[in-house]
């Protein structure tokens, strides 16, 4: 079995032997290259098969930024990844669609190590090499504003500042009003009406705000693309209830804060790679939808068959390549099979679980005609058989009930 291939490109020569010292212990997992410069680099990928480049962004002669954007076009499965100790440099990069994540130095095993495992982890799941191309071209954060490159910017600096984020979302009305939609949803359960932004990120916390803000960003930035704009008008509120039913189940299945948050996001973005799609083959979503009018079966099963990746793959790829927590992107991954990778209740099965709830329940007398099934329960869309392996059958009514309370919150009076 051929190993991985990752090229690094800087012209600092220490910085480059650095790289070798620190990563000479993965040597048994991966194929590691250096280029000292941006033509050096080029020269190598024309003759080689590279999975993933880290390129420093200030060079002489061609800088990283140019040799990036010729990657991108030459070689598009390669992933590119941004190593540079200038924070200016590495957001432009965010916003132009040149670099899938960045890193910034000084950076040390613990951190790069991790981020490159992360990245190949990531290139089998789209086993269509067009797909994957489309998808490596398909700009991160479309016609992304100002503030929101500040948000971002603030929300991955090592110790963020509420009262900074507040203030910045404050600034721009789409990103407060969304974020504000969103906080004050029945399905977050919070017991006061929310009408500062600055309340909300204190009640929200840093891990799920960068979530929030991104999905709010991305419905609206793809939301546009050239599909059957009907079937997918839903998908946003679809989010949004699956997200707080997610938390909501996490938290009274006495999950830790951190996996609230992480269901939370992953319910709000689990269908993300049905926007993907519809920006880079819309052809392909529309085929499914008439095959569901046909009759043919969910969404799923007809990608399932037909196609060699499904939404759940595409969105997982993508925002596993922007660098969302892997417990986030493994559960959008696995959102319609979480028995490939959970033994133990997490959020894989919550958000599974939240989505078929949300999918078949709209009404809090869908759920009492459910639950009055007594010991035959059962939740069509939901792998049963999952559940009681890992012993939470018993919890399934419970966790009705929290969708059902829910629901009841927003039904007019």
């Amino acid at each position: 079995m051929m190993l991985p291939v990752i090229l690094f490109v800087d012209d600092d020569h220490n910085v480059l032997n650095g790289l070798r010292r620190m990563l000479a212990p993965q040597q048994n997992r991966w194929n590691m290259l250096f280029a000292h410069d941006a033509a050096d680099a080029l020269r190598i990928v024309d003759q080689t098969e590279v999975d993933v480049v880290v390129a420093d962004i200030r060079m002489p002669g061609m800088d990283g930024a140019t040799l990036l954007r010729h990657i991108r076009t030459a070689r598009p499965t390669t992933l590119r990844l941004v190593l540079s100790g200038y924070t200016e440099e590495t957001s432009h990069l965010h916003t132009s669609s040149l670099a899938h994540q960045s890193i910034s130095k000084p950076c040390d095993a613990a951190r790069l190590v991790p981020a490159l495992e992360d990245a190949l982890r990531l290139r089998p799941l789209i086993a269509d090499d067009d797909l994957y191309g489309r998808l490596s071209r398909l700009d991160a954060l479309p016609s992304l504003p100002e503030t929101l490159r500040e948000v971002l910017a603030e929300l991955n600096a090592p110790n963020p500042s509420l009262r900074r984020l507040g203030t910045l979302i404050q600034r721009d009305m789409a990103l407060s009003a969304n974020l504000l939609r969103l906080v004050n949803s029945a399905f977050y359960g919070f017991a006061r009406r929310i009408s500062m932004p600055e309340q909300a990120v204190v009640l929200l916390g840093v891990r799920a705000l960068r979530s929030l803000v991104l999905a709010a960003h991305l419905f609206d930035s793809l939301g546009g693309a050239p599909v059957a704009v009907r079937q997918l008008t839903g998908l946003w509120e679809h989010g949004v209830r699956t997200s707080g039913l997610a938390q909501g189940i996490a938290t009274q299945a006495g999950l830790s804060h951190e996996e609230r948050d992480n269901a939370l996001s992953a319910g709000l973005l689990h269908d993300v790679g049905k926007l993907a799609l519809a920006a880079i083959a819309p052809d392909r979503v529309n085929a499914v939808f008439e095959r569901m009018a046909a009759g043919e079966g969910s969404f799923i099963d007809i990608e399932r068959r037909h196609h060699k990746a499904t939404h759940a793959d595409v969105g997982s790829y993508l925002l596993g390549t922007w660098g969302l927590p892997i417990p986030v992107v493994t559960a959008i991954a696995r959102h319609h099979n979480p028995a490939d990778s959970e033994t133990v209740l997490g959020t894989v099965t919550v958000v599974h679980v939240a989505n078929a709830i949300d999918h078949l329940l709209q009404t809090p007398d869908a759920i009492d005609a459910l639950l009055a099934e007594g010991g035959n329960l059962t939740l069509p869309g939901c792998d049963m058989r999952h559940l009681e392996t890992l012993g939470v059958l018993d919890a399934l009514p419970a966790w009705l009930q929290v969708a059902r309370d829910r629901l009841q919150a927003v039904q007019p009076a």
